[in-house]
């Protein structure tokens, strides 16, 4: 079963982000988070979009490809336990290199900060370990290079949203976050970047990143 992403990564190409959440969702479970804490996420193979680590952010209307070799993500685990399964854990800072695509070299600034972080949620309302499904949001996410600045977040239409959302899973045995790349990430701003990419673009985030310590989410 394919598995929808603890909804990260890229507030700039912050692969930037969500919408925040009002209301537990139904039949939603609580779920147990240790340890609490800071923890540390570093890209590693497979993507899941063409087997390597890199980080890849593809543009739904064209296929065009934007890749990273390296991401770290710095992040905290709040509270060891949760009631419905918002926000158990958050992103304070996302960092990208090596960034190519679309014939350039580009860096990649996103929004995620300790004041507003990108938080992880689970989304699954039936346990079924070791994965477990969820998503990143308030995701945000500059990019910029010769000839092309672009912003990422949220959906343009029917509602603007300026955060963005990227799904996936928690795998609680491999201790890996995985961006699938489903969810409403958009370039919600283009200024240049040869058509490439155009402002209203959906565009899907494939990653792996090994959480250190190792994090353990489970249900209850």
């Amino acid at each position: 079963m394919r598995r929808k992403l603890l909804a990260t990564l890229v507030g700039g190409a912050t692969v930037a982000a969500t919408i925040g959440l009002t209301g537990s969702p139904a039949h939603a479970l609580s779920w147990t988070i240790t340890p609490v804490g800071n923890f540390t996420g570093a890209n590693v193979a497979p993507n899941g979009n063409d087997g390597t680590k890199d980080l890849i952010l593809v543009n739904n209307r064209n296929g065009a490809k934007l890749r990273c070799t390296t991401s770290v993500a710095q992040g905290n685990v709040p509270a060891a336990a949760d009631a419905d399964g918002i926000d158990v854990a958050k992103i304070t800072s996302l960092s990208f290199s090596g960034c190519t695509g679309i014939g350039i070299s580009f860096t990649v600034a996103t929004g995620a900060t300790t004041a507003n972080p990108f938080w992880l949620s689970a989304t699954e309302s039936v346990y079924t370990p070791p994965q477990v499904d969820g998503k990143v949001d308030r995701i945000s996410a500059t990019i910029t290079g010769p000839g092309c600045t672009a912003t990422i977040g949220g959906p343009l239409s029917p509602v603007n949203t300026p955060l963005g959302t990227a799904n996936g899973y928690y795998d609680n045995t491999a201790k890996q976050l995985v961006l699938t790349g489903s969810g409403n990430l958009t370039i919600r701003s283009n200024s240049g970047c040869f058509g490439s990419l155009l402002a209203g673009d959906s565009v899907s985030y494939f990653g792996r990143y090994q959480v250190t310590p190792a994090v353990t989410i489970t249900s209850p």
